[in-house]
């Protein structure tokens, strides 16, 4: 069956970057597969030309009229058309299928919400640290409002990372909704071979090479410091940004003009020769998604030095295909830098794995993998539902956490049979009864009857995977650092992590703020330092999208997940949460997240 398929895109050719190629490189496969093909963008000037029609808006109008203008346009389009498949202008290209009545593919790079905050300067942190902000400005919850409203919508997402895959499931996306397909690399088919590009691009000695966008994404400057350790490598970046002039203030700062070379925008291809050129590809990004630049250095047979973010770790193999180093960890990166230009061996058992990693990223592969989404979405409606389904799951009536379901339903998320259970902030062990005869029970809090007396706020005193299961429960909003806490759980556990996460955004926790009664015996600012203190304030959502997104850096993933409410015997009670319930999502009525963690990575 031939698809007649509307490509919408924020950004084309000539264009610089992955992104900027995905959407004619896509275009240009379905018309070789007996497709007809159609493309809405944004441009300066005027877009490259394709094998098929594109239609270009101005950038240079205001926001408001770019928006109106251009969800007309893609309405305009959407004549005959089988499915609109959208890589930018989201919230257009999904007005547009609603009212064309049309399906709607869209193809995540990134968070759309995150990635606007930047640019507008309302947020200067990670990818991961976005997701559970606190006390977001007005203009960055509209943001992810949007956001969410708009990939509701979507009949398929396709993301290019198990990484994007578990954060975009903490906004309320339906795995049955998501697609993880890599982002491909096209074949380096003619291509020079590696001694004649570099005496064409005049490289000599140890070279390392950026290829792409000058944003501050790409932590650039971080590289530069980084080539101090390197004294014999040269680093060639290739490209042009808004942080050009940031790049240069560190390249004078620390007096390496003679060793950094700045070479013009180029093409794809012209990018892949530098990089095929280059001992090495550096990619020292503060946060990423699913990097082209990676794909493309191994699809030319050259390994990669990056930081360890996002779905990095699901291209580059440390120690393979590359060397992988902690984000924002200059002696690190300088580190890596110097072992690879110092030894040829390495050089070479590095560059063999990168051969033999490519051929996993082909063309043809990932976009017949696209091409079948969008021939699946065909004949569907645009999406309307607003959220997503759980398991509710009652835990009895009131909401006392020593209540007896509540612990059984611990139990259950813990397992039938594990030989081992850590209860990190065990409280007075109450969880001990509720286990198999024969389990081996410790609990871990700051005082006792607690087994060890220890506090999650700091490195726990046991070995790596020396448990079955590691538990949670109502722990980690009490903690400066929730983050490490949870790593330290999924270092020590082998099965499995049991998170629970108070949500404290219900209609009923609402009400009680309003009328000055709910906590505030237990966060009044006392005389003295109180043992037990929330520090975080969750929604639902957030919680969910913190235990998904720590759980996938660390090569986890959540087996089963529920949503816990009070089983009120008052009648009013019953009323106000079956009323909350169809008013809104989970934020409104789930009293608490709950999870299971599971490894999911090699050993799993």
């Amino acid at each position: 069956m031939s698809l007649d398929v509307l490509i919408v895109s924020g950004i084309w050719p000539p264009d610089v970057g992955g992104p900027a190629t995905h959407g004619p490189d896509l275009g240009t496969f379905l018309v070789s597969r007996g497709d007809r093909v159609r493309a809405v963008t944004t441009a300066h000037g005027k877009p490259a030309p394709e094998r098929f029609p594109v239609r270009a808006l101005p950038r240079e109008v205001a926001l408001f009229r770019r928006m109106a203008e251009g969800a007309a346009v893609i309405r305009g389009s959407c004549r005959d058309v089988d499915v609109i498949y959208a890589t930018g202008m989201y919230a257009r290209s999904a007005a547009a299928a609603r009212a064309a009545d049309l399906p709607l593919v869209i193809k995540l790079a990134n968070d759309p919400a995150f990635e606007r905050a930047r640019s507008l300067g309302l947020f200067s942190g990670s990818l991961e640290e976005f997701q559970v902000q606190r006390r977001a400005a007005p203009r960055i919850r509209a943001l992810r409002l949007l956001r969410s409203r708009t990939l509701q919508q979507a009949n398929r997402i396709v993301v290019p990372s198990k990484y994007l895959a578990g954060i975009a499931e903490g906004w309320g996306i339906e795995q049955e909704r998501l697609r993880v397909i890599p982002n491909p690399a096209p074949a380096p088919n003619g291509m020079a071979s590696r001694d004649e590009l570099r005496r064409r691009l005049g490289l000599e000695g140890p070279t390392l090479v950026f290829a792409g966008r000058f944003v501050q994404q790409k932590d650039l400057p971080l590289a530069v410091a980084a080539l101090r350790q390197a004294p014999a490598a040269t680093l060639v970046l290739v490209g042009d940004g808004p942080e050009r002039a940031t790049i240069e203030m560190a390249v004078d700062q620390h007096g390496l003009r003679e060793r950094v070379r700045f070479v013009a925008a180029v093409d794809r291809r012209g990018a892949m020769e530098w990089m095929r050129a280059a001992d090495a590809v550096v990619l020292p990004s503060a946060w990423e998604n699913f990097p082209h630049a990676a794909v493309e250095a191994l699809a030319v047979g050259t390994p990669v030095i990056a930081t360890a973010v996002g779905g990095v770790p699901e291209i580059i193999a440390d120690g393979h295909n590359g060397v992988l180093v902690r984000p924002q960890d200059t002696q690190a990166l300088g580190a890596a830098m110097a072992a690879l230009t110092r030894s040829e061996a390495l050089r070479d058992r590095l560059r063999r794995g990168a051969e033999d990693s490519g051929g996993r990223f082909t063309r043809e592969a990932t976009f017949d993998r696209i091409r079948s989404v969008l021939a699946e979405s065909v004949g569907e409606r645009p999406k309307r539902q607003r959220h997503a389904a759980l398991t509710i799951t009652p835990i009895g009536d009131g909401l006392d956490a020593s209540s007896g379901p509540r612990w059984t339903l611990i139990a259950d998320l813990v397992g039938p049979a594990p030989e081992s259970v850590l209860d990190v902030g065990c409280r007075d062990r109450a969880l001990q009864a509720y286990l198999p005869d024969g389990t081996r029970y410790v609990g871990v809090d700051i005082l006792p009857p607690a087994d060890v007396v220890a506090s999650a706020e700091e490195p726990l005193p046991f070995q790596d995977r020396s448990f079955d299961v590691v538990v949670f429960a109502d722990v980690l909003e009490h903690l400066n650092n929730p983050h490490g806490a949870l790593d330290e759980g999924m270092r020590i556990a082998r099965r499995g992590v049991v998170v629970l996460l108070p949500n404290l955004y219900t209609a009923w926790n609402r009400l009680h703020f309003v009328r000055g009664r709910l906590y505030t015996q237990k966060y009044m600012l006392d005389v003295e330092p109180t043992v037990d203190r929330h520090r975080w304030f969750l929604r639902y959502d957030e919680g969910r999208a913190f235990v998904r997104g720590r759980a996938v850096r660390a090569g986890w993933g959540v087996s089963r997940e529920t949503a816990h409410t009070p089983a009120f015997r008052h009648p009013g009670m019953r009323a106000t949460y079956w009323i909350a319930r169809r008013a809104g999502g989970p934020n409104l009525w789930a009293w608490e997240y709950a999870a299971r963690l599971e490894p999911t990575g090699p050993g799993a």
